[in-house]
């Protein structure tokens, strides 16, 4: 069944549950979601050079600072970036659109 279908191609449903006799499943990618677990930036904290890590291509990174405006978003060639330019202070690294990692530049 669809249930069967949607297993076979890496997809995990959780939370089952019937509601007037319809089933009904929130659908999630366990593998997306562990290769964004796994991305990493170090050093952490930074003062020149970030580097990052991911079990997927990453094909765009994007720093916010603390109030969420964006600052700089780039499509890397490399595993690193240079963020010589940015002040000292808290900011956030997002990979992809989707995850999101800290990052303190001293």
């Amino acid at each position: 069944g669809l249930k069967n279908f949607i297993a076979e191609r890496g997809v995990a449903m959780q939370n089952s549950l019937s509601a007037n006799g319809v089933s009904c499943w929130a659908v999630g990618n366990n593998d997306l979601d562990e290769k964004l677990a796994s991305f990493s930036i170090f050093p952490n904290p930074a003062s020149h050079y970030i580097r990052f890590n991911a079990a997927m291509p990453v094909q765009n990174i994007r720093i916010y600072d603390v109030t969420g405006h964006l600052l700089l978003e780039f499509q890397p060639l490399t595993n690193e970036a240079d963020i010589s330019h940015l002040a000292a202070g808290l900011y956030i690294v997002e990979v992809n659109g989707m995850a999101r990692r800290k990052l303190l530049k001293e």
